[in-house]
Formats: structure tokens, sequence, C-alpha cells
């Protein structure tokens, strides 16, 4: 007899503990209009002093947010949830002096997205025994976090060009921004030979 009420004591402890997790009761839809970045742009954490509380504050108008709770130092995943034009998803059963940890992932309405701007030479000549070493520029005009790759033989590093090098190559750039916008461009990179001295062979001195 013991044991089962022992058993039930600590079924109803578990599922109490389920039950202690913030659930999310009212959001609204990302417009498809819209898409939403991997990076993190805000955060936040705080003591729950209420049941209920609209969550996302930090987050910019339009985002995703993932709501964690922090147990022993450590985030617990809760569930995600969006804020739409600035009004907030609200969660219930919070439990009250708990604490806890979201993140913001900012959603973009990609008709008002302006592609990043990439700033580089269209032609680089070099010779052999000089630097191949060249730069470029990745800016996006709205302050979007950017990103960057570069593909070909020579990508801009600090070396000296060497008689095997002389040709030309095509270098190709992309430079996109954390909602995916992108611009590409190439660069004609010719790598030009010395002219070598001259060498005598071959005199007839009798």
């Amino acid at each position: 007899m013991n044991r089962t009420f022992l058993i039930l004591f600590l079924l109803i402890l578990l599922s109490t503990a389920v039950l202690a997790l913030p659930i999310l009761d009212v959001q609204s839809s990302i417009p498809k209009t819209h898409t939403c970045s991997n990076y993190i742009s805000s955060n936040k954490t705080f003591i729950a002093d209420h049941e209920t509380i609209y969550t996302g504050l930090a987050c910019k108008p339009t985002a995703t947010l993932t709501l964690y709770a922090i147990k022993n130092q450590n985030k617990e995943f809760i569930t995600n949830a969006t804020k739409v034009n600035g009004r907030l998803p609200k969660f219930i059963n919070y439990q009250l002096e708990e604490k806890f940890y979201y993140e913001c992932y900012s959603c973009k309405d990609l008709t008002q997205n302006t592609k990043p701007i990439l700033t580089s030479p269209d032609k680089i000549t070099r010779k052999e025994g000089e630097s191949l070493e060249f730069t470029y520029t990745c800016t996006d005009p709205d302050g979007d976090l950017t990103f960057s790759k570069i593909n070909g033989k020579f990508t801009g590093e600090k070396r000296i060009a060497t008689r095997a090098d002389v040709g030309s190559y095509t270098t190709a750039i992309e430079c996109r921004d954390e909602y995916g916008a992108k611009v590409e461009k190439n660069i004609q990179l010719i790598i030009t030979a010395n002219n070598a001295a001259p060498i005598i062979t071959g005199i007839n001195t009798q």
C-alpha cells in the first residue's frame, strides 16, 4: 500500500514538473513575404513575475524567438514563437521567480530588402615577382549582417607570383546578407612574366 502511494506521489510530481513549463497560448504568423535570419539579433534573460507574460520585448518588431528555461545554469529548450509587427506572443503557466531566457531572430520583408554592395576591382594585373594580394569589401545598405566567399585559383592571398603562375585567371566573389539577398562578381587576374636576360651560347673564339 505504501509503495503504491509512493508511486502515485512520484507520478504527480513528474506531471507537475512537466506542467511547470510555460505554454504558448497566442501568437501571430510570420507573413509569407518575410524571411527570417538564422543569426541571433538580440537576447534576454528574465525572472518570471507573472504567470502570464507577453514575451519578446527585446526582439525586433517582426521576429522569431526561442524560449528556454534556465536550470542549474543550463538552457532547457521550451518552444519557438513569433512576434509580428510588434505583437508579442502570449505565454501562460510561467512559474513565478523562475529564470528564463530567449533568443531573437529578426525577420524581414524581402520586397523591402536591399542587396549588399560588393566593391572590388574588375581586372587585376600583376607581374612575376609581385604580390598577388588584393582586397574587396562586402557591405549592406540596411545594416544587415553580411557574408562573403571567394572561389578561384587566386583568392587574394599574400604571396609572390612565380613563373608558374603566369597566365589569365577568373576569381568569383559572392556577397550576401543574412536574409539571402546576394550579389556576385568575377574578377579577371592577369599575371605576366618578366623579361629574362638573354643567354649567350656557342661563341667561337678561334
